[in-house]
């Protein structure tokens, strides 16, 4: 969903850009995915596509950097939820990479936040919070 990156990108502008900040409405970015996701999760008998899994997940990103811990661990339960409803992490989509971005999501999220992590394993990288954060 372009709504997510829209807001991650412009939340990281006005970090690096403080004096332009209060030209952007960070609230109204923030709503819009946020519609946008639950638009799609109300649908009836519609499956939950990778588009919505991986704006979640970006969500869940977004408050670890941006946001609140608490907020990013109802994400997360959200999202487990939603994942297990659906057959489990590994059936995602896109020959895995969606698996493999959400594992570094949650990684790093969870480093970032103090949160136990919520998938993968050992076999996983390690958390790069610099990366992640895009921190210079």
């Amino acid at each position: 969903m372009y709504a997510v990156l829209l807001l991650m990108t412009a939340s990281h502008y006005c970090v690096m850009n403080p004096h332009n900040a209060s030209r952007i409405d960070l609230l109204a970015l923030k709503a819009r995915p946020l519609s946008e996701i639950n638009l799609e999760m109300r649908k009836p008998d519609v499956c939950i596509s990778d588009g919505v899994v991986g704006a979640v997940a970006k969500m869940a990103a977004y408050e670890a950097i941006f946001g609140e811990s608490d907020t990013f661990s109802a994400h997360m339960k959200g999202f487990q939820t939603m994942l297990k409803a659906r057959g489990g992490l590994s059936t995602r989509g896109l020959n895995g990479l969606l698996e493999r971005m959400v594992v570094w999501i949650d990684l790093n999220a969870c480093h970032l936040t103090g949160r136990t992590v919520h998938f993968g394993n050992d076999s996983f990288t390690a958390p790069d919070p610099h990366r992640f954060a895009g921190i210079q």
